[in-house]
């Protein structure tokens, strides 16, 4: 192990109520849906530069839906914890949500 105190790292997970339990009986899935959806751009940015923001930061992140809960989760270098709380905010709080994203999503 080679230790290295300038490198320290950060991570998060953000829980949100909702999931799989609450979609509607004529909407299953649908929050599975919005949890891959809301990767796929917000805040202003389309996917590929929201993408390009984690990835220049060097933010490795992930989103997802299970049972009882939204996920958001993100780790990255000490300095990178604020941008990488605000962009997975955005993902919550400010999505796209590009309705020709939905078909690609229902795909995989």
């Amino acid at each position: 192990v080679e230790e290295m105190p300038e490198a320290e790292s950060a991570s998060f997970e953000l829980l949100v109520p909702g999931g799989v339990a609450l979609d509607p009986e004529e909407a299953v899935g649908g929050s599975l849906i919005l949890s891959e959806l809301s990767s796929r751009g917000a805040g202003g940015l389309d996917s590929r530069a929201l993408s390009n923001a984690f990835d220049a930061r060097g933010i490795r992140h992930g989103e997802g839906a299970s049972f009882d809960r939204f996920t958001y989760q993100a780790s990255m270098l000490a300095p990178q914890l604020e941008e990488g709380l605000r962009l997975s905010s955005l993902m919550v709080l400010d999505p796209a949500l590009p309705p020709d994203e939905i078909d690609p999503i229902r795909e995989v």
